[in-house]
């Protein structure tokens, strides 16, 4: 239920006005102009009321005029708007100010005084139960609301009940058709661009085709320029293994030359000493000899002379003085004799010397026998040795050596070149790669955006089918038009009293089969009429009143909950008097079904035929619009 509504610098309001709203039945609202005289109640600020209202409520006045557009401009202070409401949740309050901007929200769990306006504004209209465009279609009976409805055309009354509905088809239609248009021209251009692509590859495969081949044509000839050097790398490598192996030889001639000549030299030098120790035995032997004949010869003349010697004076024999005679001797006997043993002595150290030299001999004559091949003497092997470690054969053979060597390393230097030797179409043939494979990526990528536009394209074929002349808004229409046709006839009871029915329907067939998305309001008048205009204008205007009333009864239906108050803006006031008279009785019996009902109004013909449980007059003065209750 609404209470009150206050209003301050709204409009033409400037001083504080406030309206009890509460169970007030009909309340007409009547205008007097004081400050122009060439009109009556027009402009006094009947309207605003309303204006102020939806504004308080949804942020936006009747005309969509929002901030400081609904602001009074002719003083500078704050412009106000609240509602005090009640429902089952207890009571709460919405004011709404500019200059400053404020919203606030009270009695409303969980909204606090610094929240933000949009999250407020949500919260007011979920505890209201609907939003602006309901309170616009459902509470407001607006001027000239209800004839543009009768008389719109199919596109503009799909509209209204798209709105009513609480979706915008026709929009939705269209922004669809813009998309499957949008989707056709991407898809004709991702075709083209797929194309493009497939022929970028076409070309890039033929030219990657020609450098391939001509890399074939190079890495041939390479590969036969690379055997031809491998071959002549492998005979400088046999001439060089050849002459290393000659190079050794002599080295291994030169050692064995030098261990051979020297064992010779030492067998040679053992020969000369085997000789000179030959010799010195010889004569130590004949020393020997000597010394002892000398010795064997003294003592045997001796024995001699003592066995049958004589005294020269006495001829006496001279064994009676053997001892004095030997004693005599003794000292030459002796010294004969030791000459004798030192003689034999030098004898036999000279033997022994000259067996050690000659056995040392014969083991060199063997170590020299074993140096020397087979069927060679020593001195034959030794000058073929010398023969081939001469300066000028070892010259040779390096010489052999560094001549192949050079030949070897030549010939691997301009391997090594070839080797290295680059196709000088690599850059071009990676070049022509890159391109295809970038070709080929573009078109596969084309070819997945084509795929995937062409689905997009079938969903909006489908969709535009699906908001089009036999989709949904056909069902959503099909589905209310009992609903309509309903409230149609209980309006039409009290509107028309018997005199005309109307019924709603969705469809057309066509002559051609199947049926076309059309609203069309079938009438049947009471004396046989069937035409739209049959009637009188006073009865057409009845009727399209009544077919608004439906339509605004089926969008209350589509909110929450239903609001507690109904507004009729000058919807009677062109009506006959007996149009009037009825349009009358039905707003009130209205007006006291919600609990309140405002019936604006500038026709003395209505004012003067009403029965209202309260009269407002709004009048405009120098000082702005007040508002007096009676």
């Amino acid at each position: 239920m609404i209470h009150r509504l206050a209003l301050e610098n709204f409009g033409p309001f400037r001083a504080r006005v406030e309206l009890p709203l509460a169970d007030q039945g009909l309340v007409l609202v009547r205008g007097r102009n004081e400050v122009s005289e060439a009109a009556d109640s027009n402009g006094s600020g009947k309207t605003s009321i309303l204006h102020g209202l939806c504004w308080a409520l949804f942020g936006e006045d009747l005309e969509g005029r929002r901030a400081d557009a609904v602001a009074c401009r002719f003083t500078e202070g704050a412009c106000t708007a609240q509602v005090d409401l009640s429902d089952g949740l207890g009571e709460w309050s919405v004011l709404r100010a500019r200059r400053p901007a404020k919203l606030l929200a009270s009695g409303i769990p969980g909204v606090g005084e610094n929240e933000d306006m949009a999250e407020v504004q949500k919260r007011i209209e979920q505890r209201l139960g609907f939003g602006v465009r309901t309170f616009k279609n459902a509470v407001v009976f607006g001027q000239g609301t209800f004839e543009r409805f009768a008389q719109a055309d199919q596109a503009e009354q799909m509209r209204m009940l798209d709105e009513i509905q609480g979706v915008d088809l026709r929009e939705v239609l269209r922004r669809t058709k813009e998309w499957r248009g949008q989707l056709a021209e991407k898809l004709s251009a991702t075709q083209h661009e797929d194309s493009l692509a497939r022929d970028r590859a076409s070309m890039a495969e033929v030219s990657v085709r020609d450098l391939q081949s001509a890399r074939a044509g190079f890495d041939a000839v390479k590969k036969e320029r690379l055997e031809a050097l491998e071959a002549r790398m492998s005979a400088a490598g046999a001439l060089v293994k050849s002459a290393r192996e000659d190079l050794r030889r002599a080295e291994g001639d030169a050692a064995a030359l030098a261990e051979i000549g020297g064992e010779v030299e030492a067998e040679e030098a053992l020969a000369e000493r085997c000789r000179g120790l030959c010799r010195a035995l010889d004569e130590a032997a004949r020393n020997s000899v000597a010394a002892r004949t000398t010795h064997l010869d003294l003592v045997g003349r001796l024995e001699a002379l003592l066995e049958e010697g004589e005294c020269p004076s006495c001829r006496q024999p001279v064994k009676s003085r053997r001892k004095a005679i030997q004693a005599l001797f003794s000292k030459e006997i002796d010294a004969l004799a030791g000459a004798a043993l030192a003689a034999s002595s030098s004898e036999s150290k000279a033997l022994d010397e000259a067996g050690l030299v000659a056995t040392e001999h014969l083991a060199q004559t063997e170590r020299v026998a074993k140096l020397t091949p087979a069927g060679q003497t020593a001195a034959r092997y030794l000058a073929l040795l010398e023969e081939r470690c001469s300066e000028r054969a070892s010259r040779r053979r390096t010489e052999v050596e560094v001549a192949a060597t050079r030949v070897l390393d030549a010939v691997a230097r301009e391997r090594g070149v070839e080797e290295e030797r680059e196709w000088d179409g690599a850059a071009a043939l990676e070049a022509a790669q890159g391109s295809l494979a970038s070709a080929r990526e573009s078109s596969r990528a084309a070819a997945a955006r084509v795929e995937k536009i062409q689905a997009a394209v079938a969903l909006a074929e489908y969709w535009v089918e699906a908001f089009g002349d036999r989709g949904i808004r056909s069902m959503l229409v099909d589905g209310v038009a009992d609903f309509i046709n309903e409230r149609l006839a209980a309006h039409l009871e009290q509107l028309a009293c018997g005199e005309a029915t109307v019924r709603m329907s969705a469809q057309t067939e066509l002559k051609k089969g199947g049926a076309r998305e059309r609203i069309s309001f079938a009438t049947e008048w009471a004396w046989g009429g069937a035409g739209p205009s049959d009637g009188s204008g006073g009865q057409d205007r009845r009727r399209d009143l009544a077919v608004f009333a439906a339509v605004q009864d089926l969008a209350e239906s589509r909110s929450a909950r239903p609001f507690p108050l109904k507004v009729w803006d000058e919807p009677g006031d062109n009506l006959d008097a007996r149009g009037q008279e009825l349009f009358l009785r039905w707003v009130e019996t209205e007006a006291r079904r919600r609990g309140t009902g405002l019936l604006i109004t500038h026709s003395e013909g209505i004012a003067s035929q009403a029965d209202p449980d309260r009269v407002w007059t709004i009048v405009l003065g120098r000082g702005g619009a007040r508002v007096e209750i009676a």
